[in-house]
């Protein structure tokens, strides 16, 4: 213990003996164990920041009410694999209303069971009104409390004393202008945090105080009282529990003009409820009313009851789905209430949407946690409503669009000014103001966008949302969509500040990072596989294989399908890291093909994309399907990469070949990306009817310092091979024509798949027999390939 802490143990055990009420003593073994924290907030300040834990998934249950019924909840969420952070333990929980002391007939070990919980990582909240009860209607004893008659007799409560009726009985309001009242009542919650509880669900009983009422100070108001009882739970918590504690509070539901409802000041997280288990206004609507209607007053963090409190006999499944993936993109995710609410009572689908969802906004506790910094500072909510229909930001970077009805697509508008990036195929990319009328979003999507440029901070722990791996699980990784040019953030991932720099040009990227205290794995969205990757000037390993990557201490690896580059760096020793990313240049090809060239143009015919014929796979039956063809693309063609020219390809590619000669990957790029290690490799091209060429030197892939050009008569053929192109009318080489079979050789195989084509009886490959590719075969390309044979090809 710090002398600091000693010394204001021992101030606050002085003053308590001083008072002389035995009642009013509190174990200095507490006091010594909390830390002292920074001063409270007071009502000039902005909204409070929640800690990191409260933006984790909460669960909590109402009917039951037992410590083994809580225990069951939290373990059934994490036998099905979904995060759970943090559990309500609603009421009845007390021996009475309120006494803060755990009933032995529901929690026969309070301590015990919370300890439990914090072992796996669950942090512990009570639900708490600012009444002592006369009578209750439910709990282990519906008599007084047996701290009633102790307040009264003190003076403690207002208006003497007077029994108001409230949702739980009839009860009396503790007096927050009564000095020793507020102390003794301090000691009263000292009981729950003596039993390791880090924080309240203050419900709002306050509704059911007077206009007017009597107190120690004279007559109060019950906005005035409202305040008092916020406050006195925000500051004594905080002073308990530090900046760790929570105090989660009801910003307004349905009526947003009344004054009981808690400050902003001193809510630094709510719920909107209680809703019904509907779409309606007084279910899911009423939420994302509420919702709209905290953000604009500025409450920072804020969510509502999945699925509703109350109304239905079961939840509709839909209806649970979208108010999880609703909550799940809410700064405070909490599912809870009347009835069933664990998803997997309902069926696998909705288990595996529901824990998907569940660790998005795990992983998003970095971001949402940094968001309320900004939140802090700007005097605003994390939530920013936008244009268009219950459409909002969620912190500066993710934009979402509800699904308030029982629907699969909805349309929806993005916010101007930025480029906006659909999480769902990220290789989407709109205008800002963009206006997307059928936006599809089937049962396990949702509408979320990236803001082009965004770097997000994420805690990944597995590879559920493919943001990382076990291989994560350690370090922050950091999701990036980079735009040109020079950004500087300023992020808070944890308390302390982490300064990241990235610049953006045509050689590569730069990153630097200051003050980070942990490893660190960034996913970027970067459309070719660069040359070489450091980490503060050393090169770093490439891995072939993302399992491998994963599992590794440092390293980079490239999926040439989801154009994803991820880098890993050890944990700095000095709390700074710079990642550089050199292109280089990437490997780029040209070649013809004899019977499409056309000598009066220097191109090839685009008869096959004109008509309609060139087909979406490279050959009859490929599993490689395309949905589109690019424009300007005279055929399909495969490109090999062999370590050995008599060898096996070590790698194969499908692409389009333009008809200028240039190849061109899937998504339409002449910058083509090979998922092989860096080395040096012959080149090697096949089509569907032409000879198949390589080439007489090794090439550095995929540090290729220039364009590699097959159609340069000085390109030969390594030694002991035929060089497989004929010279064409302006001295360039081209692709022999005429292999219809693709053995290597033209033959009579060739001519009879040919005259059986022209004989209509159809060839395997409708278009083996289209030499010139004009899609027709006809008399044109028996003479091309007559030629071609004749001359010993």
């Amino acid at each position: 213990m710090t002398d600091k802490k000693l010394f204001v143990s021992l101030i606050l055990i002085f003053v308590l003996v001083s008072a002389g009420l035995a009642q009013l003593s509190r174990p200095a073994a507490l006091r010594a164990a909390h830390t002292i924290p920074e001063p409270p907030y007071n009502e000039m300040m902005p909204p409070p920041i929640p800690p990191a834990w409260a933006f984790e998934p909460w669960v909590w249950e109402d009917d039951l009410n037992t410590g083994q019924a809580v225990m069951d909840l939290v373990q059934g969420y994490l036998e099905h694999d979904i995060p759970v952070g943090a559990v309500i333990i609603d009421s009845p929980w007390e021996t009475n209303y309120n006494t803060f002391e755990f009933a032995p007939s529901f929690y026969p070990d309070a301590p015990e069971l919370i300890d439990q919980l914090h072992d796996i990582d669950v942090k512990v909240l009570v639900w708490i009104t600012s009444l002592i009860n006369w009578s209750s209607v439910d709990g282990p004893d519906t008599g007084p409390a047996s701290t009633y008659q102790f307040a009264k007799d003190q003076g403690f409560f207002v208006e003497n004393g007077q029994l108001f009726n409230w949702w739980k009985g009839w009860g009396s309001f503790i007096d927050y202008t009564h000095p020793d009242a507020v102390e003794w009542w301090h000691s009263q919650m000292d009981k729950a945090f003596a039993a390791g509880i880090d924080g309240w669900k203050v419900d709002a009983g306050n509704r059911k105080f007077p206009a007017f009422a009597s107190c120690y100070s004279g007559t109060i108001s019950k906005k005035e009282y409202s305040r008092l009882f916020y406050r006195d739970f925000f500051n004594y918590t905080q002073l308990v529990l530090g900046m760790q504690g929570l105090t989660f509070c009801k910003p307004y539901d349905e009526n947003p003009d009344d004054s009981t409802f808690v400050p902003v000041e001193y809510c630094p997280a709510g719920w909107v409820g209680d809703q019904k288990q509907t779409w309606g206004d007084d279910g899911l609507l009423n939420a994302l009313q509420n919702l709209f209607l905290a953000a604009e007053k500025g409450y920072i963090a804020c969510g509502s009851d999945i699925g509703g409190f109350e109304g239905a006999s079961s939840i509709p499944k839909n209806l649970f789905i979208r108010w999880a993936q609703l909550s799940a993109l809410c700064p405070i995710m909490e599912n809870g209430g009347h009835g069933e609410h664990r998803p997997w009572m309902y069926d696998q689908e909705t288990t595996d949407i529901y824990r998907y969802f569940a660790k998005l906004h795990h992983q998003l506790v970095p971001y949402l946690y940094h968001e309320a910094q900004l939140a802090n500072t700007a005097n605003r909510s994390i939530m920013q409503a936008q244009n268009g229909t219950w459409q909002y930001l969620l912190g500066n970077d993710l934009y979402v669009a509800a699904v308030y009805s029982d629907v699969t697509s909805r349309s929806l508008q993005l916010p101007a000014n930025d480029q906006w990036i659909d999480y769902w195929n990220d290789d989407r990319v709109y205008d800002g103001g963009h206006v997307l009328s059928d936006y599809s979003v089937p049962l396990s999507r949702y509408p979320l966008f990236i803001r082009k440029g965004a770097v997000i901070p994420m805690q990944v722990d597995d590879a559920e949302t493919g943001h990382g791996g076990t291989g994560s699980s350690d370090s922050y990784t950091w999701i990036c969509y980079p735009e040109s040019g020079s950004h500087s953030i300023l992020f808070w991932p944890q308390r302390t500040p982490v300064y990241l720099e990235y610049t953006l040009d045509a050689d590569g990227i730069t990153f630097l990072w200051q003050d980070h205290f942990k490893p660190a794995v960034l996913r970027i969205k970067y459309t070719q596989r660069p040359a070489r990757v450091r980490i503060d000037g050393q090169d770093i390993t490439f891995h072939q294989q993302w399992m491998t990557f994963d599992q590794s201490q440092s390293g980079w690896h490239y999926d040439n399908e989801s154009r994803y580059l991820w880098i890993k760096a050890p944990q700095p020793s000095n709390g700074q890291i710079q990642m550089t990313i050199a292109n280089g240049e990437p490997l780029a090809l040209i070649a013809l093909l004899q019977g499409p060239y056309r000598s009066e143009t220097g191109t090839m015919s685009l008869a096959l994309k004109e008509t309609e014929a060139l087909p979406l796979a490279p050959y009859p039956d490929d599993p490689l399907l395309v949905s589109s063809i690019p424009d300007q693309v005279t055929d399909w063609m495969t490109l090999q990469l062999y370590k050995e020219p008599l060898s096996s390809p070590v790698a194969e590619k499908k692409l389009f070949i333009r008809n200028d000669g240039r190849l061109l990957d899937l998504n339409g790029s002449d910058r083509l990306l090979l998922d092989v290690p860096p080395g040096e490799y012959y080149i090697g091209l096949r089509h569907r009817n032409h000879l198949a060429y390589i080439s007489p030197d090794k090439t550095t892939v995929p540090e290729l310092t220039d364009v590699l050009d097959l159609t340069r008569p000085e390109q030969q053929a390594p030694p002991g091979f035929v060089d497989s192109r004929v010279t064409l009318a302006d001295g360039r080489k081209a692709l022999v024509a005429g292999d219809m079979n693709r053995d290597d050789l033209l033959d009579g195989h060739d001519y009879c798949i040919w005259h059986n084509a022209h004989r209509s009886s159809a060839p395997s490959d409708a278009l083996a027999p289209d030499l010139n590719l004009d899609a027709e075969i006809n008399d044109l390309d028996f003479q091309l390939w007559k030629l071609n044979f004749l001359q010993g090809w």
